[in-house]
């Protein structure tokens, strides 16, 4: 828990993400780690949490009204779908005090961002975890959102081809494989996440 939480503080703080904060969780708190891990890396920076879990959409945005939001943590469709809501009920996202949404839990295409970032009038950031290995924490996008930062010390990432599993140079294309480094009480883990990304080395 100490690791992941700071993992995770990591990129809520690239993402500008501070203790004057005020972020709402909407990830489901069960099984799925992605609310837990939100919620330990938030604490960790200082921030208020706001447990919204799954509750209904008009609950949510009353949330976001009464305790004045500014963070939004949750999957990139549930935040469609509560901009959906906000215009059904006449609520104007301009008049909430939302700034920024970190969204992950499922694949989403800057098409999605663009709509995210009109409809709240937000910054929408990506962030990067696998269940199989931690959650949330991974990888994070800061403000330039110009790719997803890797916390190398403590993952190691390559890329290889998903076909014959040997290794390919920066920049190209294939399977990503992480190797957890510093878990503890728990074996190192090789894992083939199945996505297929490129990295950039800077």
């Amino acid at each position: 828990l100490k690791i992941w939480s700071e993992l995770v503080a990591r990129f809520l703080s690239a993402g500008d993400v501070t203790r004057d904060d005020v972020i709402q969780v909407s990830f489901r708190y069960g099984l799925f780690s992605g609310a837990f891990g939100l919620h330990h890396g938030a604490e960790k920076i200082g921030a208020s949490v706001i447990p919204a879990s799954n509750e209904h959409t008009d609950r949510q945005i009353r949330i976001m009204q009464d305790y004045r939001t500014s963070v939004l943590v949750a999957t990139p469709s549930f935040a469609l779908l509560l901009a959906d809501r906000m215009e059904a009920l006449g609520v104007d996202p301009k008049q909430l005090m939302l700034k920024r949404g970190l969204f992950g839990g499922e694949i989403w295409s800057e098409t999605t961002r663009q709509q995210i970032e009109q409809r709240l009038f937000i910054e929408a950031l990506d962030n990067y975890g696998v269940s199989e290995l931690m959650g949330p924490g991974i990888a994070g996008e800061c403000c330039e959102r110009a790719g997803l930062h890797i916390c190398e010390d403590h993952v190691l990432p390559e890329i290889i081809d998903p076909e014959t599993g040997e290794p390919l140079g920066p920049g190209k294309t294939g399977e990503l494989v992480l190797t957890t480094l510093t878990r503890e009480a728990f074996p190192l883990v090789r894992y083939r996440t199945g996505a297929l990304t490129s990295l950039a080395y800077q």
